[in-house]
């Protein structure tokens, strides 16, 4: 293939399957110069598997080196579009810009070597997609872009059900349709533990949630072990101060709540504790959304007032108070 040339030009007449008399063009001009005769001229065509192109007007020149095919007489008289690569070129139909065939370069020319195999017919991506097993779109795109397989560019985006359904870790987490109609039926309750340290030395804090109410406390802790303790002053709390008894601790199944103490407490009370199913952190969800909430609010306030993440115990208590004193859902 020659794009600088401007007809097809052969050094074996017996190419030419149906010559003609020499054209009024008599001598050509190759590139160092020199002018060259030309003997005839004919028609042939050049036969591939899947196809059969049409070479017109070939002009027979017996000291031509190498024959050579014009790309634009090529193109026009076939319908065709020609893309090059640095390893080969690719002939492509002219109106629907379909791949027909691809041949292979290995050295410096572009010769029309026996095209190599390519799928010949147009599947939507979402077939390639579950033929090459489910690959990411990025993959998808690369293959098209480089002819690797042959699809339609512009219908790239779609959503496969079956990625969707084999990339989920675990089974989607049903909202609960559980009700509580009076205050402390159910407390929920989680621990949160500090990257810094507080001025205080306080490295943790509990978090208390009345199902009912919404309203929240809190307990900074310098050791895990203080847990128990903590909940007996709010149990204790709640006693004198609402003269209600709390029915339920709904709680992760960590080792600082699943312990003698708790489970004495709770017999000797009749408190029912209600566990969260292991690594199923969702179903104590009030508590991990509460959590949230009190540290985003927590760095704001520590954020605007520039103070350091030391003074979180401090900024905790107001979270935790303007919380319970601002509507909530």
């Amino acid at each position: 293939m020659d794009s600088g040339a401007s007809s097809h030009i052969t050094n074996n007449p017996g190419t030419i399957e149906h010559p003609l008399p020499s054209s009024f063009i008599n001598t050509i001009f190759v590139g160092n110069g020199q002018v060259l005769p030309i003997k005839g001229s004919g028609h042939d065509y050049h036969h591939i598997p899947t196809k059969t192109y049409q070479l017109r007007n070939i002009q027979y020149s017996p000291q031509i080196v190498k024959n050579l095919l014009s790309v634009r007489k090529f193109k026009r008289d076939n319908n065709v579009s020609l893309e090059f690569d640095p390893f080969s070129f690719t002939l492509k139909d002219l109106k629907t810009n379909k791949p027909l065939s691809r041949h292979n370069s290995t050295k410096d020319l572009y010769p029309f070597t026996p095209p190599q195999q390519v799928l010949l017919t147009t599947s939507a991506p979402t077939k390639w997609h579950q033929r090459l097993g489910h690959p990411g779109a990025l993959v998808l795109d690369f293959l098209i872009r480089n002819l690797l397989i042959d699809s339609l560019k512009n219908q790239t985006l779609f959503l496969c059900h079956s990625c969707q359904l084999s990339n989920r870790k675990r089974l989607p987490i049903y909202d609960s349709n559980f009700v509580t109609y009076s205050p402390f039926d159910i407390i929920h309750c989680d621990l949160w533990m500090s990257p810094v340290t507080s001025n205080s030395g306080y490295k943790y804090y509990m978090v208390l949630i009345d199902n009912h109410t919404q309203f929240v406390w809190i307990y900074p802790l310098k050791f895990k072990s203080k847990m128990f303790s903590n909940f007996v002053k709010f149990h204790h709390l709640i006693n004198t101060q609402f003269n209600r008894n709390i029915k339920a601790f709904h709680y992760n199944l960590g080792g600082e709540f699943d312990n003698n103490n708790f489970k004495t407490f709770a017999y000797n009370t009749g408190l029912v504790f209600r566990f969260s199913c292991p690594h199923t952190f969702s179903q104590n969800g009030k508590t991990e959304r509460m959590i949230r909430r009190l540290n985003d609010r927590i760095r704001a306030l520590l954020i605007d007032a520039h103070l350091p993440p030391s003074f979180w115990v401090e900024a905790l208590h107001t979270s935790a108070y303007l919380h319970n004193i601002l509507p909530s859902k």
